[in-house]
Formats: structure tokens, C-alpha cells, sequence
């Protein structure tokens, strides 16, 4: 998957315009129609202002690709008592008209929100053009001061065979992207090979680098599997449909592309089905949070997961990045 990332903190009322403003980019970046560059301008004007008026800390991100834009806010604010009523025309908490997150759906291709009262809401509004799809459910941010991010995520799907990588390149700046961007384009020329021996070219490609965190799954749907490889200290939890608890996949110490290696990485399967559910997640990101946390958040697209993990888990102090591989196929 190819696709940009524009993103920026929201939290005064200067920055609605200039949220609006990336926004449109963004849509236009995605070649959207002139009518749906005008609804992303609208939906990301109200969600902006949302931010301004109800949350302490709030973000706005975008991903966008051909046909395709994602629109995400994120914060750390109260919460809303009735999500579902903040829907209808008319309800405000703030002294408005009351319109805002009806407009936002209305405005949308697709629409999605996950609000808890103390903990913060997150919005998702999609537009998608033609044969555009959603596309899986990835998201990085840089560490705070840095334009660059060393954080990095890839998947590649035949229809039969997924692959996803979540990397995570040594330190930040613009030396852990290039190592990290190295990593990731072995995955775009050989999405096929077996997780071991991705992470063997890997080791090859990035030698000359600072070397990165590398975590591998392979789905194959045909035989129900899923596989894994990894080295380093990402986080990789698979949550099974009936199941309590999450089980964590373990990586391998080390980091890929140092030439003195005491482990070597072991191969790691599973079953897997339609309605398991993949986390991975950079160090960037407390180990500190459960799915247990946010009542309910199963149901929400694996995008406006992505959101919520990357910003109520964010430690603030590194890159950090989420994947989130879950529904048919492993995105939706």
C-alpha cells in the first residue's frame, strides 16, 4: 500500500483553519472530485472545531491514497455521555447550533465514532472514489520536534496471501526513516517469501544502516494460518474471537541489519480466521492499555482503532506506529 500522512495537534482556534486547509491537500493529493474536496473541507472544519471546544488534547491525522481519504480526530478530552445523541441536529454542549458531528456523517462516504466518558473520543470520516478500498489500518506519528518518522508499516495482499510488516528504525530523525524505509521496500519486492527469509534480506539491505525493530505476519487464508516472525521490541498481540485475553507473539532480541547477532529469529504459527484480530504496535507506545480499556471498541473500523491506541497509548517521547490487521482479510 502507497499513501501519505499529513497530521497536526489541535487545540486552538487558529488551528481550524490550518486543519481545513491540510485537509483539502490531502483530498486533492487523493485526486478526490471537486464536490467531495468540498465535504472534507466542511467535515474537517467541524471536527477541528470540536477539538478546540472539547478537548484539552486533541489531534488531527489523514491518510490518503488514489480515490481514497481517511479523516481521523483523536483526543484525551471528556468524553461524551451519549455519542449517539451528539449525532442528531440540534445537541450541544458548547452554546452551538448543535450540527457539527451530523454534518461530519452526512458529509462522509463513511462514518465511525468511539467516545468514553473521561477517557476521549475518536472520529473516522472516509471518502472513497471509484474503485478505491479502505485499505488496512496502519498508522505512525514522529516523535515530538521531528519531521521524520522512523516508524513504518507495509501491507501487501494477492487476495490469497497478506503480508504485514510494522518496523520501527533505531532512534528517530531522518536516520532511523532511511533505515526504516529500507526494511520496507524488501517487503514491496518480495511480498511472498516466508517471514524468516524477509528478515533475512532485511538483514542484508539495511546492514549499512542503523538497523530497525522488524515485525512479520503472514496470513494465508487458504489454510487458516497465520505466521509470524520478528526481532526486536515491537509488540504483536492476536485477540481470538471468544477469547479473554490477548496472546502475544514473541520476537526474537536484537535488531535487524547489526551484523553480530547472538539469537537467531524463530518462525511462530497460529490459526487464524475471518474474525481474528491483529494488534502490532512500536515501542513509541505503553505496553499500558487492553482492548478492556475502551468498552465496545471491537466494533469500531480498525482505522479509528489504529487512532485510539496511537494516541491514548502514545508515550510522547519516540516515533511510534500501530497496525491493526482485523475483519475479512485482515483490513476492512
Amino acid at each position: 500500500m502507497s499513501e501519505r500522512r499529513l497530521d497536526m495537534r489541535v487545540h486552538e482556534p487558529s488551528h481550524v483553519g490550518r486543519a481545513r486547509a491540510l485537509a483539502v491537500e490531502a483530498a486533492k493529493r487523493a485526486g478526490l472530485s471537486e464536490d467531495a474536496v468540498g465535504r472534507v473541507a466542511l467535515a474537517a472544519s467541524e471536527l477541528a472545531g470540536n477539538l478546540v471546544k472539547h478537548a484539552a488534547d486533541g489531534m488531527l491525522l489523514t491518510r490518503h491514497a488514489p480515490g481514497r481519504l481517511d479523516l481521523v480526530t483523536v483526543d484525551r478530552g471528556p468524553g461524551m455521555r451519549d455519542p449517539k445523541r451528539c449525532l442528531v441536529d440540534g445537541f450541544s454542549t458548547a452554546g452551538s447550533m448543535g450540527t457539527g458531528m451530523g454534518a461530519v456523517r452526512r458529509a462522509a462516504d463513511f462514518f465511525d465514532l468511539y467516545s468514553l466518558r473521561g477517557k476521549g473520543t475518536a472520529v473516522l470520516a472516509r471518502w472513497l472514489e471509484g474503485d478505491a478500498e479502505p485499505g488496512p489500518a496502519g498508522l505512525v506519528l514522529p516523535a515530538p520536534g521531528e519531521s521524520a518518522c522512523g516508524d513504518g508499516w507495509r501491507v501487501r495482499d494477492d487476495g490469497r496471501t497478506l503480508t504485514a510488516a510494522l518496523v520501527d528504525g533505531s532512534g528517530h530523525g531522518e536516520a532511523a526513516e532511511a533505515a526504516a524505509a529500507s526494511a520496507l521496500r524488501v517487503v514491496d519486492e518480495s511480498p511472498l517469501l516466508p517471514p524468516l527469509d524477509l528478515l533475512e534480506l532485511m538483514r542484508e539491505r539495511i546492514a549499512r544502516t542503523r538497523g530497525a525493530a522488524v515485525a512479520l505476519v503472514r496470513i494465508d487464508r487458504g489454510a487458516g494460518l497465520l505466521r509470524f516472525a520478528g526481532m526486536g521490541n515491537i509488540v504483536v498481540r492476536v485477540h481470538e474471537p471468544g477469547a479473554e485475553h490477548s496472546v502475544q507473539l514473541v520476537s526474537s532480541p536484537g535488531i535487524v541489519g547489526h551484523r553480530a547477532q547472538r539469537h537467531r529469529p524463530v518462525e511462530t504459527s497460529r490459526q487464524w480466521t475471518t474474525e481474528t484480530m491483529v494488534i502490532m504496535n512500536t515501542d513509541g507506545i505503553s505496553q499500558r492499555w487492553s482492548l478492556d480499556d475502551w468498552p465496545g471498541v471491537r466494533a469500531a473500523d480498525p482505522l479509528l482503532l489504529s487512532a485510539l491506541v496511537l494516541w491514548q497509548a502514545n508515550r510522547l517521547r519516540d516515533d511510534a506506529g500501530v497496525l491493526v490487521l482485523a475483519g475479512e482479510g485482515g483490513g476492512r
